[in-house]
């Protein structure tokens, strides 16, 4: 519920709703401050932006190790995922606070590590981060306004062989599958 208060000749309205940032403004006719129960309904459908004072205490590394310590150890292959995640929090975009912390972060991410990688490595290495946010809204309350990896942009370059048997190839094929395994 909005507070609304009569500040000298004018009314003074402040709205406060937990993960949304205190809203406060001032009219001259009472009538105006019904501003208030619509502030109130669009931060009840989560359509105001994030508290940032909840975001700015907490880094990507953070982040993170709560999910390492919290879910990973839970899931199927979670020694592959630790080791993925805690190659990643040792990343410089680790350090950014979450109330900073954009797509276009995770785009010079990926186009740094796509020099040494391929996509379809990367897309497997960031599927968990991407899980990680949704988490982090979702189950943890951090009132995040979106998952920064839902509009990364990962084009996996399909790199399947596309060519056909020469001649000889298959019978050459036919004799190394006749031939008995020995032993060494």
């Amino acid at each position: 519920m909005a507070t609304i208060r009569k500040h000298r000749d004018k009314y003074q309205v402040q709205v406060r709703r937990k993960g949304v940032a205190p809203l406060t403004k001032t009219f001259i006719l009472l009538a105006d401050a019904k501003w208030a129960r619509h502030q109130e309904r669009l931060a009840d459908r989560a359509e105001l932006g994030p508290d940032r004072k909840a975001l700015e205490r907490i880094t990507l590394a953070k982040l993170v190790q709560r999910y390492l310590e919290e879910i990973v150890p839970a899931k199927k292959g979670a020694e592959i995922e630790r080791i993925v995640l805690e190659a990643f929090v040792r990343h410089r975009i680790c350090k950014k606070r979450l109330s900073e912390l954009t797509t276009a972060d995770f785009a010079t991410y990926r186009d740094e590590r796509l020099k040494t990688i391929t996509t379809t490595s990367l897309k497997r290495q960031i599927a968990p981060l991407s899980n990680m946010f949704e988490i982090a809204r979702l189950d943890w309350n951090l009132p995040l306004r979106s998952n920064p990896l839902t509009d990364l942009s990962l084009k996996v370059t399909d790199n399947k062989r596309d060519r056909r048997l020469r001649e000889g190839e298959f019978e050459e094929l036919l004799q190394a599958g006749r031939k008995p395994e020995t032993l060494s």
